[in-house]
């Protein structure tokens, strides 16, 4: 003769179920959330006046190296989480830099954020 389910167990698997489904509808279980996934990427080419140690890590990153063609406009996609109107993600050697440019104050844009390695090498 067949068991029934008993109500504990029928409620547990209601609300694993229900765990399961809002996981998936918030996309926690997405591969784009992901920063640490890297990206194939042509070689990174220092934007004029950008110096080498410009690209260290640090707490600030020459505006002159936040070069419009490194922007990364699909960041979203690369699994990389906006947080503001005005930071923006840029690629910055091999690291994808969250900046903060603010043209007034200095010629320097703060880092919010960082993920080292993000971008390796295409060998195409």
């Amino acid at each position: 003769m067949a068991r029934s389910a008993h109500p504990i167990e029928i409620i547990t698997i209601a609300i694993l179920l229900s765990i399961a489904l809002v996981a998936a509808w918030k996309g926690l279980l997405d591969a784009k959330r992901y920063p640490n996934v890297p990206v194939a990427a042509e070689s990174y080419v220092l934007p004029r006046g950008c110096k080498p140690a410009d690209l260290l890590p640090a707490a600030t990153v020459p505006e002159r190296c936040a070069a419009s063609r490194y922007r990364l406009r699909n960041a979203t996609e690369l699994g990389l989480i906006t947080t503001g109107r005005q930071t923006r993600w840029y690629r910055v050697g091999d690291d994808a830099v969250l900046l903060y440019c603010f043209k007034f104050a200095s010629d320097n844009c703060d880092v919010r954020n960082r993920v080292f390695g993000k971008f390796v090498r295409s060998f195409r």
